[in-house]
Parts: structure tokens; sequence; C-alpha cells
């Protein structure tokens, strides 16, 4: 289990076979998300093939928190592992939802609520670092 006292989030790490559960529960922010991505990323770097992160237990999500999953991406990517989140909380949708990078963790729109976890990697990767993310005013 993974900390950072001052903000209350908690990183709870399973490993089973060469896969890893990261359940995520607290608040994800400026002040934990290097925390976070440490976290995720040292598990991919261990070598695990699929990396599943279930977060919806987190209460606050905002752009550093995106940004370190994105780096998790990057990361497994890089070592041929998968990164796919099993579940997200509202907070986490809106965010993945408004800049448009849910479809890089296997997310979208309102199916992102009830999507399974996925044993397979995805059929389509895009680099990270060449999209730009668009928001619409509705």
């Amino acid at each position: 289990m993974i900390t950072h006292p001052s903000s209350g989030l908690i990183v709870h790490l399973t490993h089973a076979g060469g896969a890893v559960w990261a359940t995520v529960s607290g608040e994800i922010d400026h002040a934990n998300a290097e925390t976070f991505g440490r976290a995720l990323t040292g598990n991919v770097l261990r070598a695990c093939d699929r990396l599943e992160v279930d977060l919806s237990r987190v209460d606050f999500f905002d752009c550093a928190g995106l940004n370190a999953l994105l780096k998790a991406v990057t990361v497994a990517d890089r070592t041929g592992a998968t990164l796919h989140l099993s579940d997200v909380s509202p907070a986490v949708r809106r965010v993945l939802d408004l800049t448009g990078t849910g479809p890089l963790l296997g997310r979208t729109g309102k199916d992102a609520t009830d999507a399974a976890p996925s044993n397979r990697p995805p059929q389509r990767r895009v680099a990270v670092g060449h999209r730009r993310a668009r928001v619409h005013a509705a």
C-alpha cells in the first residue's frame, strides 16, 4: 500500500501472476500526483504484463493526476504492458471526457461507468505526447 498522508491518497496494490491491480482512493492533485504516478509506473517497470487501475473511489482528480496517468500509459506502452482503467469515479470521468483522453485508457463517455476490465491490449495506440485535447462548450 502506498499513501500520501497529507492528502489522504491511498494506492492499494494487489499482485497476481503477471498482473497488478491498483485500487486508488482519496484525492489526486498537484500535491500527490507524483506519488500516484510512481505507484503506477513502478509496478509497470517491475515487468507486470497488465496494470488494472480502479479509480472509482477517487473524490477529486485534476490535470496533474491525468498527466501522471498518461505518463504511466506511456511507460506501459514502452515496456509492452497494458494499462486499463477498470472503473472510474464521476470526478475522474469528467476530466477524461473534457480532455478527450478516455479512449487512450479504454474509456468512452457514459459507457465508461459500465466498462469491464479488459484482458487484451488496446486495438489502437495513440502517441500521448502528440495528441491535443479539445474541449467543446455545450
